[in-house]
């Protein structure tokens, strides 16, 4: 239906890729903190219903199910907290990161989410018009992009910026 199609839209956006960060034993700062956070009272805006013990072999639940306006307002109702909360903890501002590598659902929702979130949308490496939704592979990608191009190098400070359905958000800030 149309309604369900609207509903799902920036579902249609996701790719597929694999990619990861390895990270080794180093004397260097390497990872400076890390929060995470979800309001589960919005699991139902971004759910694989199927598996554990609610579907465990449904077929009619094998796919992604998602209101992706319900999703961002849903992150704009989580607001900047959450980033507030680790630069207070490092004592720190959204200045003081190079990058800001965040996770992108739907190039339409970023700069506002971006914007609501308190990150500035041009210290954001930009991959979704390109790559779509890749889900975790954004952050590794993105942070590969930045190295290529030079933006960012050894010393750099990123902030990665995870934002999954259900909704939670994970941030890390590291040094590179």
């Amino acid at each position: 239906s149309k309604q369900q199609f609207l509903r799902s839209f920036p579902g249609y956006t996701m790719s597929d890729g694999g990619a990861a960060v390895v990270l080794e034993a180093a004397d260097a700062p390497g990872i400076e903190g890390m929060y995470f956070a979800s309001q589960s009272r919005h699991w139902s805006i971004g759910t694989l219903p199927t598996g554990g013990s609610m579907f465990p072999r449904d077929p009619d639940a094998t796919y992604f199910d998602m209101d992706g306006a319900g999703l961002a307002e849903a992150f704009m109702d989580l607001g900047p907290g959450p980033v507030f909360e680790l630069l207070d903890r490092l004592d720190a501002s959204i200045d003081d990161f190079d990058l800001i590598a965040m996770h992108q659902v739907a190039e339409p929702h970023l700069p506002r989410i971006a914007e609501r979130l308190g990150v500035p949308v041009d210290r954001i490496v930009q991959t979704i018009a390109e790559h779509g939704n890749l889900a975790s592979v954004t952050l590794p990608l993105q942070l590969r992009m930045a190295l290529d191009s030079g933006r960012i190098s050894e010393g750099s400070r990123v902030l990665m910026v995870g934002l999954a359905g259900g909704i939670s958000i994970g941030l890390v800030a590291v040094t590179l």
